[in-house]
């Protein structure tokens, strides 16, 4: 779970992706990230 900073939270995203190939969970779609987007 990310959270925090939105600027910290895309690019913490970005790398996760790209070194890792992490992806994004999503309801229809299990992945290996969640992101609170409250600022």
């Amino acid at each position: 779970v990310l959270c925090g900073n939105p600027q910290m939270v895309r690019d913490t995203q970005q790398l996760l992706k790209d070194t890792r190939q992490m992806t994004k969970h999503l309801r229809r779609r299990p992945g290996h990230m969640t992101a609170e987007h409250y600022w």
